[in-house]
């Protein structure tokens, strides 16, 4: 029996697997394995907590972005787990900078400085 594929739009056979399929990506790395254990969870609370709950690059500029937010390894993972749960090696960052800061487009020995510094609120 035919079934009209979703990814390609051609008619295959019900028990044929389209090349056009999306592949699942797995994500069972010791990072991710990581991210779901309680010592990280008790890091994120306390580098947000630090932060007020604040993107430190955005206020950097002036600007409170609350939305949005979630907390950076300044050393990714992949590199290093010895600063895994280590709050200086941690900083709160909204999506924007998050991705820009895995891209590599932030320094790290910058935003290690800024995450050691309490947050400046603007006046």
């Amino acid at each position: 029996m035919l079934q009209s594929c979703k990814y390609c739009g051609k008619m295959h056979s019900l028990d044929y697997t389209c090349p056009m399929k999306p592949q699942k990506r797995r994500r069972n790395t010791r990072a991710q394995r990581f991210r779901n254990t309680m010592a990280w969870k008790e890091t994120r609370a306390r580098v947000n907590e630090r932060d007020l709950h604040l993107c430190r690059l955005c206020l950097l500029k002036g600007k409170l972005q609350y939305e949005g937010l979630s907390t950076h390894h300044i050393i990714p993972l992949e590199l290093s787990m010895d600063y895994a749960t280590d709050d200086d090696w941690c900083i709160t960052l909204c999506d924007t900078h998050h991705k820009a800061a895995d891209a590599g487009k932030y320094n790290r020995q910058e935003l290690h400085k800024l995450a050691m510094e309490p947050p400046k609120l603007p006046v």
